[in-house]
C-alpha cells in the first residue's frame, strides 16, 4: 500500500494534500484529505489501506484495539458543545459523556491519534490476503485482490480506473448505497 507522503507532485493551485500521519502529534484528522483552498478546504477524503491480518482471531483483537484507540481520539478532540446533528439523541448523550470523561484523564489526544496509526500498521510488515481501512470511523476489512486489480468505468463522460471490488467495498461502507435512504435520515452527518 502507499502512503500519501509518497505522492510524485504536490497537487496544483487552489488545491493542496493534507496527509493524516504527518503530523501524528497533533490532533486532527486520521485520514489524507484532497481539498479547495479557495472553498474553505472542500474536498476528497482519502483513506489509505494498510495490512490486515488472515487470522480471525486477530482481526478481532486489532478491531477492538482499534476502537478503543479510535473512540478514545474522538472523545479527547470532540467539543463538548459539538451538536452531533443527524444522531440519535442516546449517541449524543454518550458522547457527551465520553468526551467529560475523557477531559478527566491526563492523556492527549495526539496520544490516542498515534496508536491509531500504530494499530491500523501492526502488519504492513506482513504479506497478508486482506487489506483494510483502519482510519475511517467504521473500519472496512476485504480480499486484497478485490482492490489491487482494476477495471475501467465511466463516470460524467469520463473512463477511470476502479477497483474490481468496488461494489463490496460499498456495500460494507453504506449498505445499499444505491438506494436513498429515507427522507428523515437524509441529513448531514458533518455539519454541527
Amino acid at each position: 500500500m502507499i502512503s500519501l507522503s509518497n505522492c510524485s507532485a504536490p497537487p496544483p493551485p487552489p488545491y493542496a494534500l493534507v496527509n493524516g500521519d504527518a503530523n501524528l502529534d497533533g490532533p486532527g484528522i486520521l485520514f489524507g484529505r484532497l481539498g479547495n483552498l479557495k472553498a474553505g478546504f472542500a474536498g476528497v477524503d482519502i483513506f489509505c489501506m494498510d495490512n490486515a491480518p488472515d487470522n480471525e482471531l486477530a482481526l478481532k483483537f486489532m478491531l477492538m484495539r482499534y476502537s478503543l484507540y479510535r473512540m478514545s481520539f474522538g472523545a479527547k478532540k470532540s467539543s463538548m458543545h459539538r451538536s452531533y446533528n443527524g444522531y440519535p439523541i442516546h449517541i449524543k448523550i454518550l458522547r457527551r459523556l465520553l468526551s467529560a470523561a475523557m477531559n478527566l484523564i491526563p492523556i492527549s489526544a495526539s496520544y490516542f491519534k498515534r496508536k491509531v496509526w500504530q494499530t491500523a500498521r501492526m502488519y504492513n510488515n506482513e504479506n497478508t490476503r486482506r487489506v483494510g481501512s483502519f482510519q475511517a470511523v467504521k473500519p472496512i476489512v476485504i480480499d486484497r485482490e478485490l482492490m489491487a486489480n482494476t477495471i475501467y468505468a465511466e463516470f460524467e463522460g469520463k473512463q477511470y480506473k476502479i477497483p474490481v471490488g468496488y461494489d463490496e467495498w460499498l456495500r460494507k461502507v453504506y449498505g445499499d448505497y444505491m438506494k436513498l435512504p429515507p427522507k428523515h435520515l437524509q441529513v448531514p452527518k458533518h455539519s454541527s
